[in-house]
């Protein structure tokens, strides 16, 4: 299984991506490839090709550039909606955009569960703020 579709698209985009959700407002189109989810969770070709299949989720939190910015955006996320009192709509640009973290957030506590304890916190408590 190769994340190198991950790296590729990110590569353009990650540094905005980042930018955008330290801003407090995603505009740009890059959250398949920045928050993955699941296969089912999208009909859309971009949807289906940026999603992970349960074995990836592990291979994609392990991976030493891909899991470090998956971590460092959702320490991003928890900032903005815990710390800065961001609305979940304006920080994720749309009712989908949230649908879409909300889906990435529970794969992955589900696939790398005990793994990370501050991880799981961080998550626990932004799906806490999620509509």
């Amino acid at each position: 299984m190769s994340l190198e579709r991950f790296l590729q698209a990110q590569a353009t985009t990650y540094a905005a991506a980042l930018s955008e959700l330290r801003a407090g407002r995603r505009t740009g189109h890059w959250i398949w490839w920045v928050f993955p989810q699941e296969p089912r969770a999208g009909t859309s070709v971009t949807s289906r090709t940026y999603a992970l299949a349960e074995a990836e989720v592990l291979l994609y939190w392990q991976h030493p550039v891909l899991g470090a910015r998956y971590r460092e955006c959702v320490e991003v996320v928890h900032r903005q909606l815990c710390g800065e009192g961001v609305a979940p709509f304006t920080l994720m640009g749309s009712e989908v955009g949230v649908l879409k973290l909300r889906s990435s957030l529970y794969l992955f506590r589900t696939q790398v569960q005990g793994v990370d304890a501050g991880f799981a916190t961080q998550v626990s408590e932004v799906l806490a703020r999620l509509p």
